[in-house]
């Protein structure tokens, strides 16, 4: 005599081919969250409002820019940029009296913005010494940024989940095979 079991009409039984799909969508969806927190977390560092960058050459041009015949700002090409960057002379500490020479190596500490907005200089004499190092509160403020803990550990966590959607998915494939030895001709069709 046969037993019958009940089966109830929601139910829908898998084949092995649905489970496959199933579990690689699940492990899709974290390679997928994992990486969107890799990549805000990661632009998060690297555009930290105000964040300090650094480059150096050699002075090719300096301009006083008046505005109503009142000092308005300096702007400076150096030839290892084609950008112009901008400082206000009042600003620095100790104050900017001198007017650089052409040629003149310097290191350009600067805030990403249009114009590039100058923070710091470090001027050298024409044997490589330092001479001068002019710094605004800006500079000295921002050398204290470092990134946020919050978002090194969105990295790490990111990072985490993509590797468990990669294990998920190599171990659903290897699983489906191994059940399913024709699997391979069955998936190239």
């Amino acid at each position: 005599m046969r037993v019958r079991t009940y089966r109830s009409p929601g139910l829908r039984l898998y084949t092995k081919k649905d489970r496959l799909i199933i579990t690689l969508l699940q492990a899709l969806f974290f390679l997928a969250l994992g990486a969107v927190l890799i990549y805000f977390n990661v632009s998060s560092n690297n555009a930290v409002a105000g964040q300090i960058h650094k480059i150096t050459g050699h002075i090719t041009n300096e301009f006083e820019s008046t505005l109503n015949n009142q000092y308005n700002g300096t702007w400076i090409n150096i030839d290892s940029s084609k950008d112009i960057y901008i400082f206000n002379k009042n600003t620095f500490t100790p104050p900017w009296d001198e007017h650089v020479t052409q040629r003149q190596r310097v290191d350009i500490y600067y805030k990403d913005g249009r114009p590039l907005k100058i923070v710091a200089i470090q001027l050298y004499d024409v044997f490589g010494n330092p001479l001068q190092k002019f710094t605004t509160p800006d500079f000295t403020a921002g050398q204290n940024q470092t990134p946020s803990a919050g978002s090194i550990w969105g990295i790490v966590i990111g990072a985490g989940l993509v590797l468990i959607g990669l294990f998920w998915s190599i171990r659903s494939i290897r699983n489906y095979l191994r059940a399913n030895k024709s699997g391979l001709v069955r998936m190239i069709y």
